[in-house]
């Protein structure tokens, strides 16, 4: 689904406080099963300052919509001119299906097969939030990226 300014779910940027902003988001994540940790990187990273003790979401709704209006198929005709790694981490509970049915681990495996060199990991007992859910999980999938690729010769250690 593409979203318009209007739309977009996240259309509430400015907010009273940094503690009235970390209320508004810790309900509905925490319903997602997001790291405790999560909710608070966010809002300290996420949020600007503004007169008055308030804070504002540092990208604004209209912005963030921007970035998904853009997106389509044809960024998929695109992905064989990417010939670095890439990971692709697909969270076990995520519950996308595509035009074809298909389920999430299936969609990102043939999104995955588009790339010259591509590996789909499944990060088991997350969703589609998973960095937030279960940051150590994540972490440990790209420390194994990253270890993979300083093994290759075939790779400039500068690059890395």
């Amino acid at each position: 689904m593409f979203y318009n300014e209007k739309e977009w779910p996240h259309n509430h940027n400015v907010y009273a406080s940094t503690t009235t902003a970390t209320t508004n988001f810790t309900f509905p994540v925490s319903s997602l099963g997001w790291h405790p940790g999560a909710v608070s990187g966010f809002v300290e990273g996420g949020l600007v300052d503004e007169a008055g003790g308030s804070v504002r979401l540092s990208c604004s709704p209209a912005s963030e919509a921007a970035c998904y209006r853009g997106v389509g198929r044809s960024v998929l005709s695109q992905l064989h001119l990417i010939t670095c790694p890439v990971v692709i981490l697909v969270g076990e509970q995520s519950a996308h299906l595509d035009r074809q049915g298909s389920s999430t681990i299936d969609h990102f495996r043939r999104i995955g097969a588009l790339f010259p060199n591509c590996r789909v990991s499944l990060i088991k007992g997350t969703g589609h939030f998973h960095p937030q859910e279960n940051p150590a999980s994540v972490a440990s999938e790209i420390n194994d990226a990253v270890g993979h690729l300083q093994s290759r010769p075939d790779l400039p250690t500068s690059k890395l």
